[in-house]
């Protein structure tokens, strides 16, 4: 075999047809260094398998872009349009050489381990990557996501609502010590069920869809801030202990932007306010009260329309403040 080829793996490749007819293999291949479908394998041990146009790989196992990878890949080319089929494992690889060869992306790092069941459909790897359908399950450790700093945009939002000064600049680089995803993958859109990450002083969850073939993010979190001491010197991290902040990712994978709902997060700690004011905030089903007997709480939709009849008439008091008492 010749040496790896110097240039990115991420160029598009032709998926192998016409090579496949007419030829009837069995053996086995063991290489210091081998590219496949743009991707570098060391030490590898395969299990070779041509016959009717189609080709196995099985068993297969290498080293990987640091760790190691077991898989069984399968490349039907004996229709019209070749079909791919991957049952892949890998384990402690260094997960942002492995995203640069395959889709020419370097915003995601860490240390990975995790699943994929993918198929797809194409004479290209482009082609194939737009269409894969299966599903993947995959761990980071001691990772970055890079174009994007989950906490200084958060802090520099609660500037903009304090009146405060913008925090100073920071890379755009969040950092953190576990992300956890498992998801689904159709027409090479991967669409999470699960999503956790762990991040300094923020516990992070969502749903949402990364496009492949678009490079493409749309990611809906919640971040839940832990109280840490180190908030307590922040005057822009101080009053976030113990909240939930809603926020969306979106954007191009290289370049993609965050934006804190702050309009939800205020109506919620609004209501909270008003339904404290109102005393009406801490009582739940069954309290007990003063003589010893039970008090139902008032219904839920009740409590909301006093908190939003409330809101209403704080607000209209403003607008008279501003027009001097106007009527």
């Amino acid at each position: 075999l010749e040496p790896a080829a110097e240039d990115s793996g991420s160029e598009e490749v032709a998926m192998p047809q016409q090579e496949l007819q007419g030829q009837e293999v069995r053996g086995q291949l063991n290489a210091g260094k081998l590219r496949m479908a743009g991707l570098e394998f060391s030490d590898a041990e395969v299990g070779i398998a041509i016959r009717d146009g189609k080709l196995r790989l099985n068993p297969l196992t290498a080293g990987f872009y640091d760790g190691r990878y077991s898989g069984d890949i399968a490349l039907d080319g004996s229709g019209t349009v070749p079909v791919l089929s991957l049952d892949e494992k890998i384990d402690a690889i260094t997960f942002q050489r492995l995203v640069a060869d395959l889709v020419d992306n370097e915003s995601l790092s860490g240390t990975a381990q995790g699943h994929v069941r993918l198929t797809g459909r194409g004479k290209s790897s482009n082609e194939v990557l737009g269409s894969l359908q299966g599903d993947l399950a995959l761990t980071l450790d001691e990772g970055a996501l890079e174009g994007i700093n989950i906490w200084h945009e958060i802090r520099r939002g609660m500037a903009l609502y304090k009146g405060l000064p913008p925090p100073e600049p920071e890379p755009k680089r969040t950092v953190f010590s576990r992300m956890q995803v498992a998801a689904d993958v159709a027409d090479g859109v991967v669409t999470t069920r699960t999503l956790v990450g762990e991040l300094p002083f923020l516990t992070v969850r969502g749903d949402g869809a990364i496009d492949l073939g678009q490079s493409r993010v749309d990611l809906g979190l919640v971040a839940e801030v832990r109280n840490a001491p180190e908030l307590a010197a922040d005057p822009l991290g101080s009053e976030l202990g113990g909240r939930s902040l809603p926020f969306r990712i979106s954007g191009p994978l290289e370049d993609p932007k965050l934006s804190v709902d702050w309009e939800a997060l205020l109506k919620s700690e609004a209501t909270d306010m008003l339904l404290d004011k109102l005393g009406l905030g801490a009582k739940e089903s069954g309290q007990e009260t003063e003589d010893g007997g039970t008090e139902e709480a008032a219904p839920q939709d009740a409590l909301e329309e006093t908190a939003k009849g409330a809101l209403f008439d704080l607000l209209k008091g403003k607008d008279k403040d501003k027009d001097g008492g106007r009527p």
